[in-house]
């Protein structure tokens, strides 16, 4: 009777024998990268010590990222306004994304410009508990976001002023 109660107790029967799941749920990264998002996992530092020290946390909370999301559409309608403001007699002003827009196939620009714009929000989502000179990553976000809010802003005062 008590076999089957301790059954994982040092010198049970069945203490040699593994009774996990057969797959093993942590190999999906992306799932668990996503899943992150709404399942109630870890937020933050798990240790008081941690709490000193920069920490890497297993969840993330849903305004960053509906932040991430955003920022990326925001990253979408700037590549977009500006081959419109292009094509209209605008120049860019920044001079390695001239040197990629004139040496490159627009898929190919859309490409580069949309990854390191991911790449690095990701990187900085992975690091939100980080500290960056005085500023944490997290609150890098929210001005990398705001930067496009406001450069997005600019363009459209722009295109209706060529349009006007």
């Amino acid at each position: 009777m008590f076999d089957k109660l301790a059954g994982s107790l040092p010198g049970a029967a069945s203490a040699g024998r593994d009774r996990r799941a057969a797959c093993d749920r942590r190999q999906d990264r992306l799932r668990a990268f996503f899943c992150s998002f709404y399942m109630d996992r870890r937020h933050g530092p798990r240790r008081c010590s941690d709490k000193i020290h920069d920490s890497y946390v297993d969840a993330h909370e849903t305004r960053y990222f509906y932040l991430v999301i955003l920022t990326l559409g925001l990253c979408l309608a700037d590549i977009f306004f500006t081959y419109v403001i292009i094509s209209n007699g605008g120049e860019e002003i920044n001079p390695f994304v001239a040197w990629l827009m004139e040496n490159s196939s627009t898929q190919l620009f859309v490409g580069i410009k949309f990854f390191l714009t991911a790449a690095g929000l990701v990187f900085l989502l992975a690091h939100k508990h980080f500290r960056i000179m005085w500023l944490k990553s997290a609150q890098l976000l929210y001005i990398i976001f705001s930067t496009y809010v406001g450069l997005v802003i600019y363009q459209l005062l722009l295109l209706a002023r060529i349009y006007s």
